[in-house]
């Protein structure tokens, strides 16, 4: 018994991630059609002789995911899986591990040819709709270690992107195999045409409107000043994204759009075209798929129940999620089904009461819920997890929250004292809990007001008050920062603030997809992932969070060296952010920064022993060629080996054996596989002459 409680737990959190809803069960025809569809898109290696499945039920589809594997006795665990949903594949592990190293090395594939290779990867997998799914040819990130390019992938409709239907696919940056693929995908859905939606103007306005943007005063520490001071800031009120036709906040129970049940879907009509011709199956996958499984459906688990005498299931409940999958179990591979169940009811009932010698109606609301969770062995009908849960064990009490107010606001005043008429009461909260008798208990309230200066709310400063359910009081807080507070005359209007807020921000139109009553709908919106915090005196924003220097490679003039530099920015390496020319001299911090990246070893606390042509490293002192190959020589092998003297002999004809550096010079000159005649110690050390070098260390 303690066994299977022990899986019981395991399971129910297992299963507390899963996206799964309203499915009947297994369906056998359904399960050789979508395995037939994955067989005739991809290819299984002969050596991955086992198989297994699951069925996890996703509104209103089912999603099938099939798993390939070695027996268990091979020499080395080899896998590919596959889910399907419909007729759309979203999602493909070949089983490849990640290969970290520390071998740094440039992709043997270029960015357009990478690309070339993931749209044919993406037509692989899916024929029927991949003119719906748009690759982010600009996303392209490619690892410096291993052997991984990524790329950005989003549904579209209409040439608008379907912003929560997006995903990735991973190749080999080398040979363009295809790696993993995965991306969300909402079934039959219908999308609305971009037919009299807002101009954009009108959007922005609509979404100013719908954030609320206000003003308040901030506390914050001034570094330069050293001492807490106040500014005022526009923040915003609201989040989310406007219809695009009504100009109104989206909520998709208002405004979710759905084709109706008369309307043919994109992935719909790929099924009917595409048909479920059955693929050849080996004697694995049939003995798998028409294994018997009594209780792998809604109707055997409901039937279960019943005819037990503990089970609490009613026939008011409603299947919630359920999934079919296969798991190890008491030492043996087993299918395991499980399910959630529900039911709902908010009611009123006429209640007739006698009030003064005559009857009047009165109105009571009723609210029930109850929820189940069920496990079993999809073979045996063995019960393997059951959790149930009722409202009726639930009720309510009275509470008196006027007059505990007013105590709090009593003890407000007493202890904040003058202060206390700068603050502004916002709410009070009460604590409550229910036993299993079904008794009420009230523990107490807890109060907060905020504070105001000058008409504006101050951020951080408020009085907090708890009581008990005996009116003592549990708790007192007061924040009052003593502070100089600015004028708010001169300050920015809010459509100025918003003006400046559009300068950096666009206002992007794509569509949204949920699942809604057992329905896939769509909304079409405008939004923007930018928010207001803005200072409220010159528009600009409080903080810029993860900024960085945008790389110039327009700069770069040498079409060779464009090329290379190309390159390395396609593998994340900015050789070119904060360059105004291809001449401008390097500094130590940019060129050190990049070499900790591309290393073995990196830089990390050895600056004090490099032995820079200054005597003295700076990481905002520009370098020259000589510092270049020292900082080079010391990232990858450390600074021992190159400070030995008298056992290198110089490579370049204007650096002498007895150099103090020639030890740095000459490994680097190896790392790089150089044919150079002289190098030029004493000259700047150019963006151009890093570009070159970065290039060549990965490149040989």
């Amino acid at each position: 018994m303690k066994r299977a409680l022990s899986f019981s737990m395991a399971v129910l959190m297992a299963l507390s991630s899963s996206v799964c809803a309203y499915a009947e069960g297994r369906d056998e025809a359904e399960l050789r059609t979508m395995l037939s569809r994955v067989k005739s898109r991809i290819e299984i290696p002969a050596e991955l002789e086992e198989f297994s499945y699951r069925v996890s039920t996703y509104t209103p589809k089912e999603e099938y995911t099939f798993t390939w594997s070695t027996p268990n006795d091979a020499e080395e665990y080899k896998s590919l899986s596959c889910t399907i949903c419909s007729t759309v594949i979203t999602n493909y592990n070949s089983g490849r591990g990640y290969s970290y190293n520390n071998e740094f090395s440039l992709a043997e594939l270029s960015a357009d040819e990478l690309y070339s290779k993931a749209v044919k990867a993406v037509k692989m997998l899916n024929p029927t709709v991949a003119g719906s799914i748009e690759i982010d040819k600009d996303s392209l990130s490619v690892a410096l270690s291993g052997d991984r390019a990524t790329f950005r992938l989003t549904r579209t409709k209409n040439d608008i992107p379907v912003d929560n239907d997006s995903g990735r696919i991973v190749i080999d940056k080398n040979t363009g195999e295809l790696i993993s693929f995965n991306i969300s995908w909402h079934p039959n859905a219908s999308f609305r045409a971009p037919e009299k939606i807002l101009t954009e103007a009108k959007a922005k306005d609509a979404y100013a409107d719908m954030i609320s943007i206000y003003p308040e005063y901030e506390i914050y520490f001034d570094s330069e000043n050293k001492a807490y001071t106040s500014r005022i800031v526009y923040r915003q009120d609201d989040w989310g994204e406007i219809n695009a036709f009504t100009g109104r906040k989206s909520d998709f129970a208002a405004d979710g759009y759905y084709g109706g049940d008369d309307i043919v879907t994109e992935d719909s009509a790929a099924d009917m075209e595409e048909g479920g011709a059955n693929k050849f199956f080996s004697e694995t996958e049939l003995k798998e798929i028409t294994k018997e499984l009594p209780y792998a459906s809604e109707k055997d688990i409901i039937k279960l129940m019943k005819a037990d005498e503990y089970m609490s299931y009613s026939d008011d409940m409603q299947l919630d999620y359920s999934r079919l999958y296969k798991t190890e179990y008491n030492d043996t591979e087993t299918y395991v089904y499980t399910a959630s169940f529900s039911a709902e009811s908010n009611t009123a009932e006429k209640v007739i009461e006698d009030i003064y010698e005559y009857e009047e109606p009165v109105w009571e609301d009723s609210y029930y819920y109850e929820y189940l969770n069920i496990t079993v062995n999809a073979e045996t009908g063995e019960l393997m997890s059951y959790s149930y849960y009722s409202s009726d064990e639930c009720s309510s009490d009275t509470y008196d929250e006027a007059k505990t107010k007013a105590l709090a606001e009593d003890i407000a005043e007493k202890y904040a004292s003058d202060m206390y008429s700068e603050y502004v009461f916002d709410r009070g909260d009460v604590t409550s809990y229910t036993d299993k008798q079904g008794k009420t208990t009230y523990y107490g309230s807890y109060f907060d007001w905020d504070r105001e200066v000058n008409g504006l709310d101050v951020s951080g400063d408020f009085i907090g008050i708890g009581i008990n359910a005996n009116g003592v009081m549990t708790e007192y807080n007061i924040n009052y920062s003593d502070v100089e507070f600015v004028s708010p005359e001169g300050m920015l209007t809010e459509d100025e603030i918003m003006e400046k807020f559009w300068q950096d921000n666009e206002l992007e139109l794509y569509y949204l997809a949920r699942v809604h009553d057992k329905i896939t709908k769509t909304v079409l919106v405008y939004g923007t992932d930018g928010n207001v915090y803005r200072d409220a005196f010159t528009g600009e924003p409080v903080y810029s969070y993860g900024t960085t220097e945008e790389s110039n490679i327009k700069a770069v003039t040498d079409k060779s060296l464009r090329e290379k530099t190309e390159v390395l920015e396609m593998h994340g390496l900015s050789v070119t952010a904060g360059m105004d020319e291809q001449t401008d001299s390097v500094s130590a911090g940019v060129y050190a920064d990049i070499l900790n990246r591309i290393s073995v070893m990196g830089l990390y606390g050895q600056y004090d022993e490099l032995p820079m042509g200054g005597g003295k490293y700076d990481s905002e002192a520009d370098i020259t060629r000589g510092d270049a190959m020292v900082m080079l020589t010391a990232a990858e092998c450390g600074t021992a080996v190159p400070s030995l003297a008298g056992i290198f002999k110089s490579p370049y004809a204007d650096v002498k054996d007895n150099d103090k550096n020639i030890g740095y010079y000459a490994i680097a000159y190896a790392l790089l596989g150089l044919e150079d005649k002289t190098l030029g110690a004493a000259d700047a050390f150019t963006y151009a002459d890093m570009i070159e070098m970065v290039y060549d260390y990965l490149a040989d």
